[in-house]
C-alpha cells in the first residue's frame, strides 16, 4: 500500500441560495481545522474548507459544486486496495452514479453537492458520523458547517431554545439524534443524505434495509474477523511520516490498534495515552500493563475535580452541543497532552458496539436474535457521541481515526450470529478470538471498564459550587428553564453520589455552561 498524505484535519462550510454572505466569517471561526483555506463562489452557493493536504478539498465545473472534510475512500474488491478520493473525483463519480455512489463510500467524511442545474445541495456523513456537520434553513437559504457556531454567525440563523431536546440531553446524556439545543440548528444524521430543494428537505438513509434479513445463523471464521480487521486499521494508517498515537483503554479494543500499528511502522515510536482519576485508577493501571507488554511510549493524565470547571467550559467550546458526563473533558485533556507529541491520534470507539461489549448487551442474551437487532438499530439511529471526540481532537490539530467505525468492519459484524458475539461466561466473544493473533493473550480477556472519575467527596463539592454558580445567577431560569434549575439539587454530602445523582446534576451544569457560552456571550 502505497502511504499517502490523509488530511491531518479539516473542515467545511457553505451557503447555498439567495444570501450566500457570511462565508469568509465562518471559515474565521474553523481556524483550528487547518492553515490551509480555499474558497469558491458560484451564482447561488459559496463554499469554503479547511485543509492541510495535497488532496483538494474543493471542485466545481458549470454544474456541480463538491466540498468535502475527512477522508473518504473506495476500496478494490480484488486487489482490497483503498483510493482516497479527492473532490473532484467524488464530483467525478457522482456524476457517473448519483446518490448510490454515496452508498458504496468508505472513511470518516462530511461532504456537500451542489448541483446549479437542480437547485440542489445534498449533505452526506459517513455511517458512524465520525466527521460532524451541522446545518441550518431558511425559505430561500442553507448553511451547513463542520462545527454549528459558525451558523450561528449568520443573522438570520436564529438561536431559539429546543426544549424537547434539551431535557432529552438532561434525562440521557446526549440530545436526540439529528438535533441541537437550537431549534433552528440541526445535525446531518449519520450515514444518511439530506436533500434540500427548492426549499424542502428530505432524508435518506444511506443503509436503508439494512437488516431486512433475518439474524445470521451461520458462524463466521476468526481469521475473517481477524483480516478484516488489519486491514480496516491499515485503511486509517497510511499516511507520510506521521506520528501516530493511540487513546489506550485497559482493554483489548484499543490494544489491538496499538499493536497493529507497531508492527506495520516497524522502528516508528508508538506513543499510547490514558486518562485516569488517579495513579490508583482501575484504567490506569490496566492500560500501563498493556502499554509495557506492546512497548509502545505511554503517557499518563491526571484528571481532579478541581481541574474540571475549566476543563468543562473548553471542552463544550469545542463539541457545541455536550454530551458523554465526565468522559469527555477527560478526553479533552489526554488530547491536549497528545498534542505536542503527535500528529493523529486513534481510538477504539465502535467495537463494543460491533461485537456485543456493551453492559446492555447482557440483558438481550436470552432472546433470539436480539443482539443483531439491537446492532440494527445502533447502526441507524445514532449520537454525536463519535463525532465530539473527533471534535475534541480537532480543537487541538489532530486527525482522529476509528478503523473499528468503518463500513466494511460493520457489514461483517453483521454477518456474525449472536452466540459468536456473547454468552454467559464472555463478550465480544469471537473479536477477543482474533484479538489472540495480534496481541498477548492476558490483554484479550480483559473486562470492559468505563472511563469516569470518582463519584467522592471532592466531586460532590465541586458539583455543589456549580450547582451554587447556576443558581446564583439564574443561568437556567432566565432562559425559561426554570423547571430543570429547581431541580439542580445533590443528595445531602454525608449520602455521597450515586451515578444517576451524578448524571443529573453533571447534565444540568453542562447545560448551563453552555448556555453561559452560547446564549449570554452571544
Amino acid at each position: 500500500m502505497t502511504d499517502i498524505a490523509l488530511s491531518p484535519i479539516g473542515a467545511l462550510w457553505g451557503i447555498v441560495g439567495a444570501n450566500t454572505q457570511g462565508t469568509m466569517e465562518m471559515g474565521a471561526v474553523l481556524k483550528h481545522r487547518g492553515r490551509n483555506v480555499v474558497m469558491e463562489d458560484g451564482p447561488v452557493f459559496s463554499f469554503g474548507a479547511r485543509h492541510s493536504t495535497q488532496m483538494a478539498p474543493i471542485a466545481v465545473d458549470d454544474d456541480i459544486a463538491v466540498v468535502y472534510s475527512g477522508f473518504p475512500f473506495v476500496v478494490d474488491e480484488k486487489t482490497r486496495a483503498p483510493r482516497y478520493l479527492s473532490a473532484e473525483d467524488i464530483r467525478t463519480e457522482y456524476v457517473r452514479l448519483g446518490l448510490e455512489f454515496f452508498r458504496v463510500l468508505c472513511g470518516h467524511y462530511a461532504i456537500a453537492v451542489h448541483s446549479r442545474n437542480r437547485n440542489r445541495l445534498v449533505l452526506v456523513r459517513d455511517a458512524f458520523g465520525a466527521q460532524s456537520l451541522s446545518w441550518a434553513a431558511s425559505l430561500e437559504t442553507i448553511a451547513f458547517s463542520t462545527e454549528y457556531k459558525a451558523l450561528l454567525l449568520l443573522p438570520w440563523v436564529t438561536r431559539n431554545l429546543d426544549h424537547e431536546a434539551i431535557y432529552g440531553f438532561v434525562y440521557d446524556g446526549w440530545a436526540p439524534a439529528g438535533r441541537t439545543f437550537l431549534r433552528h440548528v440541526s445535525t446531518v444524521r449519520p450515514g444518511t443524505l439530506l436533500i434540500w430543494q427548492d426549499g424542502n428537505c428530505e432524508t435518506i438513509h444511506l443503509r436503508e434495509g439494512l437488516c431486512d434479513k433475518r439474524p445470521p445463523l451461520k458462524p463466521i471464521s476468526v481469521g475473517r474477523v481477524e483480516n478484516a480487521v488489519r486491514e480496516t486499521i491499515g485503511w486509517h494508517s497510511t499516511d507520510f511520516a506521521p506520528k501516530y498515537g493511540v487513546m489506550l483503554s485497559s482493554g483489548v479494543d484499543s490494544a489491538v490498534i496499538a499493536a497493529t500499528l507497531k508492527r506495520m511502522r516497524g522502528s516508528s515510536e508508538i506513543h499510547t495515552f490514558t486518562v485516569g482519576y488517579g495513579h490508583d485508577d482501575p484504567e490506569i493501571i490496566g492500560a500501563g500493563e498493556t502499554a509495557r507488554l506492546l512497548g509502545t511510549h505511554h503517557h499518563e493524565i491526571i484528571v481532579q475535580p478541581d481541574a474540571l470547571t475549566t476543563l468543562l467550559t473548553d471542552t463544550i467550546n469545542a463539541v457545541d452541543n455536550p454530551g458523554g458526563y465526565d468522559e469527555f473533558p477527560c478526553l479533552y485533556a489526554l488530547l491536549q497532552s497528545a498534542r505536542d507529541l503527535v500528529d493523529i491520534i486513534f481510538s477504539g470507539n465502535a467495537a463494543d458496539t460491533l461485537f456485543a461489549g456493551m453492559p446492555y448487551h447482557r440483558s438481550l442474551l436470552s432472546k433470539n436474535g436480539e443482539i443483531y437487532r439491537r446492532l440494527c438499530k445502533d447502526l441507524t439511529v445514532r449520537d454525536e457521541r463519535l463525532a465530539a471526540q473527533e471534535l475534541l481532537a480537532g480543537k487541538h490539530g489532530l486527525s482522529f481515526r476509528m478503523p473499528y467505525a468503518e463500513r466494511i468492519l460493520t457489514d461483517l459484524a453483521l454477518e456474525i450470529p449472536d452466540f459468536q458475539k456473547l454468552s454467559h461466561e464472555n463478550n465480544k466473544i469471537i473479536f477477543r478470538e482474533a484479538a489472540r493473533q495480534i496481541v498477548p493473550d492476558e490483554i484479550t480477556m480483559r473486562p470492559k471498564r468505563i472511563l469516569h472519575l470518582r463519584y467522592d467527596d471532592s466531586m460532590w463539592s465541586w458539583l455543589a459550587e456549580r450547582i451554587d454558580w447556576i443558581r446564583s445567577n439564574s443561568i437556567l431560569q432566565k432562559h425559561s428553564l426554570d423547571l430543570l434549575e429547581r431541580i439542580a439539587t445533590l443528595p445531602p454530602r454525608t449520602a455521597g453520589l450515586t451515578e444517576e445523582s451524578f448524571k443529573t446534576a453533571w447534565n444540568l451544569v453542562s447545560l448551563a455552561t453552555w448556555a453561559s457560552i452560547y446564549l449570554d456571550e452571544a
